[in-house]
């Protein structure tokens, strides 16, 4: 994602820098409470996932360090990936969806839209209930209708198309 000057002027760029300074400082707290500098909290902000959100990037942050033998820094990428398998963890079994669905009602024409529409809504950070929410009311709000006829008109040809039909009254016209 590229960001220009402006955008960290924005309240929503704010809120990302101040996310992405306090990753850097959990990430430093195991290495000894390292402070992170302005330009490391930028280029971390300006390298997290567009759909991360904190609760999933600090829980990635915990299960890295939980599992790191060799001191090894947690960088950007680190914190995205660990950020993808928490949200694949989340996706509910095929019997769970199909659950889902037929607690919610969902006819067999808006099954796929709505499995589709519930694992790329859990992917992208929503919890099972909201991408369930999403899912059904975009589901049930697709309906395909064909639409209106449109009156036919009736063909005009030109006179050389109808030649095999015309006779020479049709073309000098009458004579009298």
């Amino acid at each position: 994602m590229t960001m220009n000057n402006d955008y960290w002027d924005t309240a929503s760029g704010k809120q990302r820098l101040a996310d992405a300074s306090l990753l850097l400082t959990k990430i430093g707290a195991h290495h000894g409470n390292a402070v992170p500098s302005d330009l490391q909290v930028r280029t971390f902000a300006e390298e997290l996932a567009d759909d991360y959100t904190l609760a999933d990037a600090l829980e990635a942050i915990r299960q890295f360090y939980m599992a790191n033998d060799k001191s090894k820094w947690m960088g950007s990428a680190h914190v995205n990936s660990g950020m993808r398998t928490l949200r694949r963890k989340r996706i509910p079994e095929e019997a769970g969806i199909e659950t889902l669905i037929e607690r919610a009602g969902i006819s067999e024409q808006h099954m796929l839209t709505y499995r589709r529409d519930l694992i790329n809504g859990i992917k992208h950070g929503y919890t099972v209930e909201q991408a369930h929410a999403r899912a059904v009311s975009h589901a049930n709000s697709l309906v395909i209708e064909a639409p209106p006829a449109k009156p036919r008109k009736p063909r005009q040809y030109h006179f050389a198309g109808r030649l095999d039909r015309m006779n020479l009254n049709d073309v000098i016209g009458e004579t009298s």
